[in-house]
């Protein structure tokens, strides 16, 4: 299970790109392909924290049903 620092070092990477990303664009000579590079960290980094999220919570519901009904616990 991933940790919550972790998480946040990942939330605040994403949001750090999102800034990178607002002003480059906001700079006189964009560099399309710097802008399409940052765009595609940040998706990435979204989807990893999506990926843990889910694997987080899939866990976490699966012990709570592994406690409530499983005859084994």
């Amino acid at each position: 299970m991933p940790s919550v620092s972790y998480i946040s070092a990942l939330e605040r990477r994403h949001q750090m790109l999102e800034q990178e990303i607002s002003q480059e664009m906001q700079h006189p000579s964009q560099d399309g392909l710097k802008i399409q590079k940052l765009k595609r960290k940040k998706l990435e980094v979204k989807d990893l924290l999506a990926r843990l999220m889910r694997r987080s919570e899939e866990r976490r519901v699966g012990k709570e049903c592994r406690s409530r009904w499983s005859p084994y616990h």
